[in-house]
C-alpha cells in the first residue's frame, strides 16, 4: 500500500468513516496529548512524537526484520497478522517494574525487541513500529490507549481496505492470530475493549 497523508479535516472524516462502518458512531477531532513515558523520572512526551521520533531514526536491525517479513507477503492483511505472530513469538509479558525498575516505562521498539520482555505498551508499540517499517501506511494504522475489562491498555488498530473493517492487533491482553477474514471486526463492547481515550499514530492524535 502506498503512503497517503491526509489533511487534518480529511483524516477526521476518514476516522468517522472507519468507525461508522462498525456502528460505533463516534465523532473524532484532532488533539494534543502527552503521556508519562517514565514515571521514575517523570518524563513525558507527546504521543505522536513518541512514535514519529523512532520512525525518523529507526533501528537498522528492526528495519531488516520488517523488510524481510514484508518480502514474504503481497497482501497487507496477511502481513499484519504475520507481524503479530512474529512479535508474539519474540516477546513475553512482564511488568515495567520488573523489567525497567519503574512503575510506568514506555520502552522504544528497539529496547523492547532486545529485551524480549515487556508489557502492553512495549509489545504493541513494537508491533506498530515494525508494521510502519514494513510499509503499512499511517492512514490505516493506529496505536490506542483506552479502557478494557482488564483495565487500562495499549493496543493497535488496523483498517483493512480489502475487508472494509477495523481490526484489533493486540500482542498481550487479547491476542488473535487468525486471518482477518476469519475474525470479527473491532467494536467497543463491555466484553473486551470498552473505551478509547486516545487514538494516535506518527502523524497525529485524535479523540472523541
Amino acid at each position: 500500500m502506498s503512503e497517503i497523508v491526509f489533511s487534518d479535516s480529511m483524516m477526521v472524516k476518514v476516522l468517522d468513516y472507519y468507525f461508522d462502518a462498525e456502528k460505533m458512531d463516534p465523532r473524532w477531532y484532532k488533539t494534543v496529548a502527552y503521556w508519562c513515558l517514565n514515571s521514575k523520572y517523570r518524563a513525558v512526551k507527546r504521543l505522536d512524537l513518541y512514535l514519529k521520533e523512532q520512525l525518523d531514526n529507526p533501528s537498522s536491525g528492526l528495519v531488516t526484520e520488517a523488510l524481510a517479513l514484508r518480502a514474504q507477503y503481497d497482501d497487507p492483511d496477511e502481513l499484519v497478522v504475520a507481524m503479530l505472530k512474529l512479535v508474539n513469538e519474540r516477546m513475553q509479558y512482564a511488568s515495567d517494574n520488573s523489567i525497567w525498575g519503574s512503575d510506568e516505562y514506555w520502552a522504544t521498539a528497539k529496547e523492547s525487541w532486545e529485551k524480549r520482555w515487556d508489557d502492553c505498551d512495549g509489545q504493541n508499540g513494537l508491533l506498530y513500529h515494525l508494521l510502519r517499517l514494513a510499509g503499512i501506511p499511517a492512514f490505516v494504522l493506529f496505536s490506542v490507549i483506552g479502557d478494557t475489562v482488564d483495565g487500562g491498555h495499549f493496543w493497535v488498530l488496523y483498517y483493512s481496505t480489502k475487508e472494509n473493517k477495523l481490526y484489533s492487533l493486540d500482542c498481550t491482553y487479547y491476542s488473535d492470530e487468525r486471518s482477518l477474514k476469519d475474525r470479527k471486526a473491532f467494536v467497543l463492547t463491555d466484553q473486551r475493549y470498552k473505551e478509547i481515550w486516545y487514538l494516535f499514530n506518527d502523524l497525529g492524535i485524535w479523540r472523541t
